[in-house]
C-alpha cells in the first residue's frame, strides 16, 4: 500500500482486485456459494426447499424495501420530496425492480439506484418536476458508470444486466 498510495492508477488496480473478495467476505457464512447453502440444497427436498425459497424470497423483499426507503431518504438530501412522491417512488421501485441476490453495505445504495435507473422513463418521470428529474438523472449517470463494478463484484446477476 505504501508503494502505490500516491499512484491513483495503481491504487485503482489493487482496489479492483480486492473488491470481489470484499463482497464475498460480506456475504459471510450464508451467501449463495457458502457451504451452508450447498448443504441446504442437498438436505431439503421438494416442499421443504420450495417453502424455504419462498420464505427467503419474502425476507429479501422486506430487506430490499428497507434499503429502498433508505436510498430515497438519502436522495432527499439532494432533492426534498413530498410525502406522496416519496411513497409512490418507494412503491414503484419495489414493484418494478428485483431485490439483489445478496446485500452488502458497500454497494446497496448503488444497487438500488441502478434498479431505479432501469425503470422506464415514462413510468418514473411523472413523479418529478423538471428540477428533480435533472438531479435524479445526475445520480443515474453516476450509477451507470459503476455498472461494470457492480457486475464484477457479483452484486448484479448476469441475467439482470442488459448486454
Amino acid at each position: 500500500f505504501l508503494l502505490v498510495r500516491k499512484d491513483q492508477q495503481k491504487f485503482n488496480e489493487i482496489w479492483q482486485d480486492i473488491s470481489p473478495l470484499q463482497v464475498k467476505f460480506q456475504a459471510g457464512l450464508f451467501g449463495d456459494d457458502s457451504f451452508y447453502h450447498k448443504t441446504l440444497r442437498n438436505m431439503l427436498k421438494g416442499d421443504q426447499l420450495s417453502k424455504y425459497s419462498q420464505i427467503d424470497g419474502e425476507r429479501r423483499k422486506f430487506q430490499y424495501r428497507a434499503k429502498v426507503e433508505l436510498v430515497v431518504a438519502m436522495l432527499e438530501n439532494a432533492m426534498p420530496l413530498r410525502d406522496e412522491q416519496r411513497q409512490k417512488l418507494i412503491t414503484l421501485v419495489v414493484e418494478e425492480s428485483k431485490p439483489p441476490r445478496s446485500f452488502g453495505q458497500q454497494q446497496d445504495y448503488y444497487i438500488v439506484m441502478w434498479g431505479i435507473s432501469k425503470i422506464p422513463e415514462k413510468t418514473l418521470k411523472p413523479l418529478f418536476n423538471d428540477a428533480e428529474w435533472k438531479v435524479l438523472n445526475q445520480q443515474f449517470a453516476q450509477v451507470r458508470g459503476l455498472e461494470q463494478w457492480l457486475k464484477q463484484s457479483g452484486a448484479l446477476a448476469k441475467d439482470e444486466v442488459e448486454e
